[in-house]
C-alpha cells in the first residue's frame, strides 16, 4: 500500500505530488485542512510514502511535524518546496521525526508564498528519485545537513505573524470557507487566531476578497531576493 501525501496550502506543493502520484499511479492524498489531517487514518501502515510540504522560513511547518509522527510506513521519501530563497535544514531535520527508513529526499524550487514568482514546471528532475519506487529500490538516502540562518529557529510562527499582516475586510460574508481550508484551525468568519502560521491559504480560497494582506519593510525587502533555482536530489 503506497500513497503520496501532500500539504499545500497554496497549491503550489500540490502541482508536485499530483505529477509523483501520475508518474507512479498510486493514489493522491491531500493534508492540507485541519480536518483532513485529523480524520486521515494513521492507524494503516504503509509500504512507501512520500510525503510533499513546504519550507517555513527554513523551518518545517507544524501541521507537517504532526503528520510525520503519527503516519505509519516502512520507507518515506521527502519532497520540500522552498520559495526560491533559502531550503533551511529541513529534510535533514524530518528524518528525526519518523521512524521509517529514507529512501531519498528533494528539495524543490517553487512559488514563494509571499511572493509573484515562478511555479516548478520542471518536474523531470524528480524522475530519477521515483524511479526507485517503481523498481522496488529500497537503498536508505544519506540526507546531510545544510546551512540554517541562526534565528530561523527562534518563534519562527511569531515571526511570521510579526511580519505578514492578514486582516479582515468588509467584504467578509462569514461564509467560513477559511476555517474549512486552514490547516490549524485558526480562523474563524475570517478572525485570526494567535496560532495562525500565515501560509495564506484563508486569503486564497476566500471567494469574497474577505481578507487582505500586507508585508512589513523589513520583509519586503528580504523578498527581493530570489537566486536559488536548483533541485536537489538525494538518492
Amino acid at each position: 500500500m503506497n500513497r503520496v501525501i501532500y500539504f499545500s496550502p497554496t497549491n503550489s506543493t500540490k502541482d508536485i505530488a499530483e505529477y509523483c502520484s501520475n508518474f507512479l499511479n498510486i493514489p493522491l492524498v491531500d493534508l492540507t485542512s485541519f480536518k483532513k489531517i485529523n480524520f486521515f487514518d494513521y492507524s494503516a501502515l504503509y509500504n512507501n510514502i512520500i510525503i510533499c510540504f513546504p519550507v517555513y522560513s527554513q523551518n518545517i511547518p507544524l501541521p507537517v511535524k504532526d503528520i510525520l509522527k503519527k503516519i505509519k510506513t516502512k520507507n518515506i521519501i521527502f519532497i520540500a518546496t522552498y520559495g526560491r530563497m533559502a531550503t533551511g535544514n529541513v529534510l535533514y531535520e524530518a528524518t528525526k521525526y519518523t521512524n521509517a527508513k529514507i529512501i531519498g529526499a528533494a528539495y524543490v524550487p517553487t512559488k514563494h508564498t509571499y511572493k509573484d514568482n515562478e511555479r516548478f514546471s520542471d518536474f523531470y528532475k524528480l524522475d530519477n528519485l521515483l524511479f526507485k519506487l517503481k523498481i522496488n529500490d529500497y537503498r536508505e538516502a544519506s540526507i546531510p545537513k545544510r546551512k540554517k540562518n541562526l534565528f530561523a529557529s527562534f518563534f519562527p510562527n511569531t515571526r511570521s505573524r510579526i511580519g505578514v499582516k492578514l486582516k479582515k475586510t468588509n467584504n467578509c460574508t462569514n461564509c467560513n470557507i477559511c476555517n474549512k481550508v486552514c490547516p490549524t484551525d485558526s480562523i474563524l468568519n475570517g478572525e485570526i487566531k494567535k496560532t495562525c502560521i500565515r501560509c495564506l491559504s484563508c486569503l486564497i480560497n476566500c471567494p469574497n476578497e474577505g481578507l487582505d494582506v500586507s508585508y512589513l519593510k523589513p520583509l519586503r525587502m528580504y523578498l527581493e531576493k530570489d537566486k536559488l533555482t536548483q533541485t536537489i536530489i538525494y538518492l
